[in-house]
């Protein structure tokens, strides 16, 4: 993940032929990581902005970062939710950017994605949500 310029520009003719995805530039004010397991739902904000490196990318600087445990709103997690049983995931972890005013914008979902690192950092009970759900599947 990278700020496209305009020496970028010649380089996208190769992307032809090849999926790639493109959003407009989000001025953040901090980056959310959100874990789902089945029912459940790790949420971690991530101080992103305290470094260059990271301003576009959080895992630019994933050890540096300060993160803490936070609350999504309840139509976030609606739809959250919504958007894992369309996709018939019990596993998820979903990126969110969250602008200057307070805006949430969507990045992507991984099915494998990482959650080991907010676990060991914040101590949130990941692994033993996803010990639960295979257990009750």
């Amino acid at each position: 993940t990278h700020l496209i310029t305009p020496a970028d520009h010649k380089q996208l003719e190769d992307l032809k032929k090849s999926p790639a995805f493109f959003n407009s530039f989000i001025d953040k004010e901090h980056d959310i990581r959100v874990t789902v397991v089945g029912e459940r739902i790790f949420a971690v904000r991530i101080f992103s902005q305290q470094f260059t490196e990271s301003e576009v990318d959080f895992r630019r600087r994933e050890g540096d970062l300060k993160m803490e445990a936070c609350e999504l709103p309840d139509e976030l997690t609606d739809k959250i939710m919504r958007l894992m049983q369309h996709f018939h995931l019990n596993f998820g972890a979903l990126d969110f950017a969250v602008d200057k005013e307070g805006r949430f914008w969507f990045l992507e979902i991984n099915a494998e994605g990482n959650w080991l690192w907010m676990e060991s950092e914040l101590e949130l009970p990941i692994c033993a949500a996803i010990s639960n759900q295979l257990l009750a599947t």
